[in-house]
C-alpha cells in the first residue's frame, strides 16, 4: 500500500469529507491494540485468518448502523 500501513490508511480515510462515512472493518493478521484500531476510526476489527461467517455478520451489522445512521440525518434535515 505505497509504505501505508492499514492504520494510517484508515486515518486518512477518516480525516477526508468524501471518504469519512465510509465504514472500515480492519483485517489483520498483527494484533492491534483495541484502542489504536478505534483511535485509527476504524468501525470494527477482525483477525485474519477471518471466519468468514462472523465477517458477514459483521458487515450486515455495520451496514445496518449506516443506513440507520442515514435514515436519522435525512429526519434531522427535514
Amino acid at each position: 500500500m505505497s509504505g501505508l500501513d492499514g492504520m494510517e490508511t484508515c486515518r486518512r480515510l477518516k480525516a477526508e469529507e468524501i471518504t469519512r462515512h465510509i465504514p472500515v472493518i480492519m483485517m489483520t493478521e498483527f494484533s492491534y491494540d483495541k484502542e489504536a484500531v478505534v483511535e485509527a476510526g476504524a468501525d470494527d476489527s477482525i483477525s485474519k485468518p477471518p471466519d468468514f461467517t462472523e465477517l458477514a455478520f459483521r458487515l450486515k451489522s455495520i451496514g445496518r448502523i449506516r443506513y440507520l445512521t442515514d435514515e436519522l440525518e435525512k429526519a434531522g434535515a427535514e
